[in-house]
């Protein structure tokens, strides 16, 4: 648990990465213009081109942010663990049912998924979605993990309500251009 609230709130240590742009939309990817993120702690995703890098000073997670609504938002990070995917999703969960600054309340668990076709870079995973607030603060956001050589890889989109449809084909890439290694 420690573990996930510095994953969620300030997330110590450092990243140094960069964003490569990859192009326009070809027929077998997205439909979206995406750059590549590469991570020298060990992965490399696309995310979308226009959106925006923004790396704490004191932490080690990864953000972008839409350029033209910040309240969608997708986040990368890695941490130690000594878990598995489903357990750190269980922990995560957990964390945004209990902190209100993370996750308004209500919290509704959309799924949690762990079976044998949940994956991460071909790899065993984990996948949390849920939704948060309501009205107007009302937010869904959907999480993936998975868990390597002791260390849990995981991202999320979280997005406000009414924007998820439109938004989950960027996290449907991030899942589908997920590689691990340097």
């Amino acid at each position: 648990m420690i573990g996930l609230i510095g994953v969620i709130a300030l997330w110590p240590g450092g990243s140094s990465g960069h964003a490569r742009a990859t192009g326009s939309p070809t027929p077998s990817g997205p439909a979206f213009a995406t750059q590549e993120y590469h991570d020298s702690r060990g992965f490399t995703v696309n995310v979308p081109k226009d959106w925006t890098q923004r790396k704490p000073t004191n932490g080690s997670y990864i953000d972008y942010l839409d350029p033209q609504d910040n309240n969608r938002r997708i986040r990368f990070n890695i941490e130690p663990t000594g878990g598995t995917a489903a357990s750190f999703a269980g922990v995560a969960e957990g964390y945004l049912k209990n902190n209100t600054g993370s996750c308004e309340a209500p919290y509704q668990r959309v799924g949690l998924r762990d079976s044998a076709d949940i994956k991460l870079a071909g790899q065993g995973a984990a996948e949390l979605e849920y939704t948060c607030g309501n009205g107007a603060t009302a937010r869904h956001g959907i999480w993936r993990f998975t868990v390597q050589n002791g260390k849990v890889f995981h991202f999320f989109l979280t997005v406000p309500g009414g924007k998820f449809a439109d938004s989950k084909a960027i996290y449907d890439e991030m899942v589908r251009s997920y590689r691990l290694g340097s």
